[in-house]
């Protein structure tokens, strides 16, 4: 039982640490806070109480916060919203209906506090979404690849059909509720809590929640209807964006809802097919608008016709082989995305210390708190082999760890060291990312040996930071590190200062 209590102790960020946060963040969003310190240090406990544990905040949207969390050994997005009765029981049952529809958004788990005044929605941790994508890509005065733009909007109009089947509207097409899922490779529609089930002759004044630069004209209409027409137009207008490669204002979005999208499309001959795809996804009368399966047809056309550009272009320039691989790749360009955004958050399982005096106080940190990102800044400290020791003893209770920054430099560590160090490292399997700056230590070529055979046992490392300068380890100590660092098959990333 104390064992039990041991481990979930480990597991709960400091609630001061947490209050302190969402201090700061208040003070940034002061007029727009869904949740008020108070009610965020109880949606903490609440969680803590289900052993969901929090470990950073992620964003605020319209309606909830979103936070990321450990749950049962994995790590998860948990949004919170104040309930709507009413409208949670019309998600659910459009979830319900797009269950097995691919590029959905899916939920692990759902449920109400003791007191229903919080709605949690637990699912899988998406990297970062679309918008998040495009900005760095507009940063970068940059477009998206027109087959990787093609194979988004193909995603998205195979969601749009089981909408459509099912008489249904997402009502807030957007970036931001397109997720990216580095997992599978693929973008993935969410948010459905103003989504809506429709019959025949539904009016456009009962979508409440939208966002107007990607609402369609309709929108204005007192008598008008919506349908999936509704959402192609908001697809239209992100597809219209990627191919200018910049985000419109709200200002030109209104110009091209009263007919002005010429002044608009993309002058770029590459983009002549896909522009008259999108002057059918924005026409003005929702009657005269492309629906989901007429989109989807002509968007697999666009895709056969430039994979024919494709092959034609290489198959005369390399060998059967190569060309084929090549065909290959290309084709699954359009179903597969490597994008490595990564979302801006808050992290509460990231610790740093600085100073060797304050060793006792990281010892504390680690036999009562879920570490998974640390820090450690303990240069020019003379520690010698001793305290080397005396900190790698430390580093192998940390068996949650999967980054580590830690700076050794100038602390006279020698070969023994570097032994110690490397092997405590050794027993910290869970690393995967390791900044490692052992600069002026008098290392030599023993102590380049060392690290390097601890580095070869440390198998899950794919980003390794390694500092040796001014360690004269001469031509044996270059050839030492060079060969274990040689066998670390797992390294993608690697940075190497000798």
């Amino acid at each position: 039982m104390q064992q039990q209590q041991d481990t979930e102790l480990k597991y709960q960020a400091p609630e001061e640490k947490f209050k302190k946060i969402f201090e700061d963040y208040k003070k940034k969003h002061e007029e727009n806070m869904i949740f008020d310190t108070d009610e965020l240090t109880s949606i903490y406990n609440e969680l803590q109480k289900k052993k969901i544990y929090l470990t950073s905040y992620i964003s605020q949207g319209g309606y909830g916060c979103v936070f990321e969390a450990k749950y049962n050994e994995e790590i998860v997005a948990v949004k919170c919203s104040k309930p709507k009765f009413e409208k949670i029981k019309e998600e659910e049952k459009i979830m319900q209906l797009l269950k097995d529809t691919p590029y959905v958004f899916k939920s692990i788990e759902e449920f109400l506090n003791e007191k229903k005044t919080k709605y949690y929605q637990i699912s899988k941790k998406y990297q970062c979404n679309l918008k998040d994508i495009m900005q760095s890509f507009f940063d970068q005065k940059k477009t998206l690849p027109l087959n990787q733009i093609v194979g988004f909007a193909i995603h998205m109009s195979t969601v749009f059909e089981k909408i459509q089947q099912n008489n249904m509207i997402h009502s807030d097409i957007k970036p931001e509720n397109i997720l990216y899922n580095s997992q599978e490779q693929c973008f993935n529609l969410c948010d459905y809590g103003e989504s809506k089930l429709f019959k025949e002759g539904s009016k456009t004044y009962n979508l409440k929640g939208f966002t107007r630069k990607y609402a369609a004209p309709e929108i204005t209409d007192d008598n008008g209807f919506f349908k999936i027409q509704y959402d192609i137009y908001g697809l239209g207008i992100i597809l219209l964006e990627l191919t200018l490669g910049k985000f419109l204002e709200d200002g030109d979005c209104t110009f091209i809802r009263k007919g002005k999208l010429p002044n608009y499309l993309s002058k770029n001959a590459l983009y002549q097919d896909i522009n008259q795809i999108i002057i059918k996804m924005l026409e003005i009368l929702p009657n005269n608008r492309i629906d989901s399966f007429g989109l989807t047809k002509q968007l697999n056309q666009l895709r056969l016709k430039l994979e024919s550009q494709f092959i034609y272009a290489v198959k005369d320039k390399l060998d059967f082989t190569e060309s084929n691989l090549m065909i290959s790749k290309f084709r699954q360009s359009f179903l597969k995305f490597n994008y490595t955004n990564k979302q801006n958050e808050v992290r509460l399982d990231e610790y740093k210390f600085k100073s060797y005096s304050n060793l006792s106080e990281f010892e504390e940190c680690i036999a009562k708190r879920l570490v998974h990102h640390l820090h450690l800044d303990f240069k020019e400290n003379n520690l010698g082999a001793y305290g080397a020791k005396n900190i790698g003893m430390r580093l192998e209770k940390c068996q949650n760890i999967t980054s580590l920054n830690l700076n050794l430099d100038w602390n006279n560590l020698g070969a023994d060291g570097a032994k110690n160090i490397g092997m405590s490292l050794e027993k910290c399997q869970n690393i995967t990312s390791l900044n490692l700056n052992l600069e002026s230590n008098e290392l030599g070529a023993d102590g380049a040996k060392n690290i390097g055979m601890s580095l070869e046992k440390c198998h899950n490392i794919t980003s390794l930071n390694l500092n040796l300068e001014r360690n004269e380890l001469g031509a044996d100590g270059a050839k030492n590190i060079g060969m274990r660092l040689e066998k670390c098959q797992n390294i993608t990333s690697l940075n190497l200062n000798l």
